[in-house]
């Protein structure tokens, strides 16, 4: 389930507003925010006013859980409502370094070949 109240809190603190000063912003009243709050349900109407106001993406109220590091660990995942991601980083790094080698491999050929070449062109 969405949490309209959690967020938008954050986004008031974050902005320092109240909920007064959004709901003025907003031309609602602040009962109608409470309402939400209380309901956690609203209008796409709505929704998209207090995602302008705080200038953030209408997602950004669905997103249910995400990875906040710094950085992508190994096997990590990020979900969020309908855009689940799934990194697979361990995976990747294998099949890099097996085209690595390949390519180390490879390299090692030619540069015999291109030995055997010059040895027969010499004699």
């Amino acid at each position: 389930m969405y949490n309209f109240e959690k967020k938008i809190k954050e986004l008031l603190l974050k902005n320092e507003l109240t909920i007064e000063n959004l709901a003025y912003k907003l031309g609602v009243s602040p009962a109608t925010l409470h309402n939400l709050f209380k309901k956690n349900n609203t209008n796409t109407d709505l929704l998209k006013k207090i995602s302008d106001v705080f200038e953030v993406p209408v997602s950004s109220f669905f997103d249910e859980e995400k990875n906040t590091n710094s950085g992508v660990a190994n096997g990590s995942q990020i979900n969020g409502n309908y855009n689940k991601v799934s990194i697979k980083v361990n995976e990747q790094a294998n099949e890099i370094e097996k085209l690595n080698q390949e390519v180390s491999y490879l390299k090692e050929l030619l540069k015999q070949k291109d030995e055997i070449i010059n040895l027969l062109k010499n004699k």
